[in-house]
């Protein structure tokens, strides 16, 4: 789920509950956070990713276990701010660096497929620009 600068916690927990093919009977975040806590509780390995986290989020909020509520649930946080993983008394921290524009051109060509494909120069210089941009 991507949380982004201004977490929205009932949109963070309606993807969780669609990946866990979970249909809400309560309306209210505390309600939500309860159903999906109920659900990941009964699964017995599960793997969370929380993207482009801001501040410090507060997973029992949006109803996911941690720590020794959940040994076999598993939560992968991304954030560009280190204090963000600090903060949120994260296990451990691998921290990758921005890719050179070269890298990012690289692997954007190969994502979009644009490796070996005749393309407008129009179209090149936008895909770079966006590369560059995204790093």
């Amino acid at each position: 789920a991507v949380v982004s600068q201004t977490p929205n916690i009932k949109n963070i927990q309606g993807r969780i509950a669609d990946s866990l093919d979970l249909r809400f009977e309560k309306e209210t975040e505390e309600g939500r956070a309860a159903q999906i806590w109920h659900r990941l509780q009964e699964k017995k390995k599960i793997f969370i990713i929380l993207d482009d986290i801001w501040k410090e989020l507060d997973l029992a909020a949006i109803g996911i276990p941690f720590g020794a509520d959940h040994k076999g649930c598993k939560v992968l946080l991304t954030t560009r701010l280190q204090h963000v993983c600090t903060r949120m008394r994260s296990q451990t921290k691998i921290q990758l660096d921005v890719l050179s524009n070269d890298e990012a051109w690289t692997l954007f060509k190969h994502n979009a497929g644009l490796d070996d494909a005749p393309c407008h120069s129009e179209l090149i210089d936008v895909a770079q620009k966006v590369a560059g941009e995204c790093k």
